[in-house]
């Protein structure tokens, strides 16, 4: 029989703790419960966590500050963070940042956002955790842009348009910028 997924709870809110406990137990999991930011760093020093349910709003060190911290260990660096608040969207935005996995949505379908690097450990622990993805993808967003003039904006636009056209390639991103003069 192999070893049940553990996870640990972070919430300064006892009664949270108890209620994911009592939802993630039953279910198999092993949950470890930690109230303060300083006591999951702790718990993660000695013991093997596969995922952190991670609170954002706590007194002392909150959970970005947390989470930064899990980034920035070696030994923890490509652990997943799922962060559970209250808050909205702009708390996502800095949850995200400080290097969070995902954060908990109020509905029933939950998007996961990671590092491509991160993606398939992410992926694998999802599915240890006995939970099946609707879909899983990497999906790039550019950094950078190039600007392209004449022959070099011509072949590129031939290119991406024949990579559109495939029916093999499933999305096709670009990260260059093309007067409108170019395009005609």
């Amino acid at each position: 029989m192999s070893d049940p997924v553990t996870v640990l709870a972070v919430d300064d809110q006892p009664a949270n703790l108890r209620l994911l406990d009592a939802l993630l137990s039953p279910r198999g999991y092993r949950v470890l419960a930690a109230g303060t930011g300083e006591s999951a760093l702790a718990t993660l020093a000695v013991s093997a966590v596969d995922l952190v349910l991670l609170d954002i709003v706590m007194p002392g060190m909150d959970g970005y500050q947390v989470c930064r911290r899990i980034r920035n260990d070696p030994t923890t660096a490509f652990l997943p963070v799922v962060v559970i608040t209250a808050s909205g969207n702009q708390e996502k935005v800095r949850a995200i940042e400080a290097g969070a996995d995902d954060m908990q949505d109020e509905g029933e379908v939950f998007e996961i956002f990671t590092s491509p690097e991160n993606f398939e450990a992410v992926n694998e622990a999802i599915k240890k955790a006995g939970i099946q993805p609707q879909a899983a993808e990497v999906s790039m967003v550019p950094q950078n842009y190039i600007k392209l003039e004449g022959q070099d904006a011509k072949t590129m636009l031939k290119l991406y348009d024949a990579l559109e056209d495939n029916d093999d390639v499933q999305k096709v991103y670009a990260t260059f910028d093309i007067d409108e003069s170019e395009m005609g």
